[in-house]
């Protein structure tokens, strides 16, 4: 699942270095990961993609599938 974030700096990894939070649909997801494996079965993340972009993202599963959202759910980020 990709959040498409126009104003988000994917060239200062500092940025997400605090508190974050990431709203999708009615959870929020507040952990960072360094790599898909990081974290367990269903757990949710926010990953820097290849692509520079965060994406939410859920252990070994569908994070859409988890936050029962689908393309076009609005997503918010707010920093600390």
């Amino acid at each position: 699942m990709l959040a498409y974030i126009k104003s988000w700096n994917s060239h200062d990894p500092q940025a997400l270095a605090g508190p974050f939070e990431m709203s999708v649909g009615l959870q929020e997801v507040t952990r960072l990961a360094d790599n898909y494996e990081q974290f367990g079965y269903g757990e949710l993340f926010v990953i820097v993609g290849s692509s520079g972009y965060l994406e939410v993202s859920a252990g070994r599963t569908s994070a859409a599938k988890i936050l029962g959202v689908s393309t076009g759910a609005p997503v918010e980020l707010r920093i600390f």
